[in-house]
């Protein structure tokens, strides 16, 4: 089959309004949107060449999310010294909140109500997909504070100070996962380390047992149970979003994941191949990631 293009006269104008008032929020949209262009037809740029992570963060320098894109293409292109300032100014920045979802929340609120539950669910889906994907990812911390590096001081103290910064936000489990990979590389306390990984396990199984189930479910029920996560998780992140949404009263977390039958052995759940391919599969326990591997 041929490749699907982005649709360049949306895509340009998205762009223009990005430059018009230069204003954080039309800015990041734009620039995500020309990240998934680039993805789909990477020689026809458009006006996204006009755009670059770099002068996002100089629109929004408290933004963590700005930076780790900063030091994402600094990595690109081989720029060891961009990639540390950038993440140093991760460390300093306040926590970080979510890395997707906002843009989610935003189309289920403006959907009219008398949208089909079907078309709605394809619509929550295609965003939040595409929020994922186009996420700046805090794996390019993990790549920058390998083992090797960790060996220069200076670079041992600025990833401590990058991890610490990651955890202490309301973001994802990709930011659970690195903080605390990164944290285990430079040997913080195994009771830190063993808290951590009590969260991140506690999770992946309430996602497992309450949220995936409405994901792949296009029920009534289900979709209803899937746009309020989604939304839960464009307010407060991840961490936040799923014992808010499956136990708003119940004891914390670790004890209440702890209460529900385990999983399968494998550790997998099974969903339809469009389902771990989309959203769902940042919920998959086991899933595969350079997040994921660092926890293992």
């Amino acid at each position: 089959g041929g490749r699907v293009e982005a649709p360049r006269p949306q895509r340009d104008h998205l762009v223009r309004l990005a430059l018009g008032p230069r204003s954080p929020p039309p800015y990041e949209a734009a620039l995500r949107a020309c990240h998934h262009a680039a993805a789909l037809a990477p020689t026809a740029t458009g006006a996204c060449g006009q755009l670059s992570p770099e002068q996002w963060a100089r629109l929004d320098p408290s933004n963590a999310h700005a930076w780790l894109a900063v030091a994402e293409a600094a990595m690109g292109r081989r720029d060891p010294n961009a990639v540390a300032e950038a993440l140093h100014r991760v460390a300093h920045a306040p926590p970080a909140g979510p890395s997707w979802g906002r843009f989610t929340r935003q189309l289920l609120d403006a959907l009219p109500a008398d949208v089909a539950p079907l078309e709605g669910w394809v619509l929550m889906n295609d965003m939040a997909g595409l929020e994922m994907t186009t996420a700046p990812r805090a794996d390019v911390a993990a790549r920058a504070c390998s083992a090797a590096a960790l060996r220069d001081t200076n670079r041992a103290q600025l990833c401590d100070a990058v991890a610490r910064r990651l955890l202490a936000g309301d973001g994802d489990l990709g930011h659970l996962a690195v903080g605390a990979g990164i944290g285990r590389r430079l040997g913080w306390s195994p009771d830190r380390l063993a808290d951590l990984d009590e969260e991140r396990q506690a999770l992946l199984r309430v996602s497992a047992q309450q949220v995936l189930p409405a994901a792949v479910s296009v029920g009534c029920e289900g979709i209803r149970m899937h746009g309020q996560y989604l939304r839960t998780v464009g307010e407060v992140g991840g961490r936040r979003a799923f014992p808010r949404l499956v136990a708003p009263s119940a004891p914390p977390l670790p004890e209440w994941a702890a209460m529900a039958p385990a999983p399968a052995a494998s550790g997998l759940v099974a969903a339809p191949a469009s389902v771990a391919s989309g959203p769902a599969a940042a919920w998959l326990p086991g899933a595969s990631s350079p997040a994921d591997a660092l926890t293992r």
